[in-house]
């Protein structure tokens, strides 16, 4: 009886409307700071420029964001992103609990989150990484809604680099410093987050 119960229960459950069903997204964005639509991009960036000292680093991260997320759209072949929405934020919760951060202000302080990425295995040969490990710092965290209902879960980063080729390490931690080179990366590709 009990089985025939369950099977009852189990037949229920799988023939519910999809409608009714919830998508769980992993990653929890917090802290939204801006909202712009992608076509009146360049206006509100230089709008929110003029409002930040030259050297920090959400004015770095505004600054290379079009250059940056055009490449990332074309190189994911999204042609037509007339109707994105641009939402950036200054903190997401990763799935397996650990919070990244880009803001200038987290109680009077900056507090740009330092990252490991894991690379495609198809592009390691192109990189010098620690163990398909490469090294950045978020500058900024965007959600893109397109008009599709799709969400891209991106940051803007800027790669660390070896100081040198020979002595790469030191007490078995690499040496590393910040090359001017940027890129737009998935959220999802975050392994590891560094104090």
């Amino acid at each position: 009886m009990k089985m025939f119960q369950r099977q009852a229960i189990a037949s229920k459950l799988l023939s519910r409307n999809p409608k009714n069903s919830k998508t769980i997204n992993p990653f929890k964005f917090t802290n939204l700071i801006w909202t712009f639509d992608l076509n009146n991009a360049q206006e509100f960036i230089d709008c929110r420029l003029k409002k930040y000292r030259p050297n920090s680093k959400i004015c770095s991260g505004l600054e290379h964001l079009l250059k940056y997320l055009t490449i990332y759209f074309s190189s994911t072949n999204q042609i037509n992103i007339d109707n994105y929405i641009i939402n950036i934020y200054s903190s997401v919760t990763l799935e397996n609990g650990p919070i990244i951060r880009a803001t200038d202000n987290f109680y009077g302080k900056a507090w740009y989150s330092n990252i490991a990425v894991a690379m495609n295995p198809e592009e390691l040969l192109e990189y010098l990484t620690d163990k398909g490990i490469c090294y950045g710092q978020i500058y900024l965290l965007i959600k893109v809604e397109t008009a599709k209902e799709n969400v891209d879960n991106l940051t803007l980063i800027q790669w660390y680099d070896f100081k040198s080729t020979k002595n790469q390490y030191h007490y078995g931690c690499s040496r590393l410093k910040l090359m001017e080179l940027y890129n737009i990366v998935n959220v999802e590709a975050i392994k590891i987050i560094f104090i």
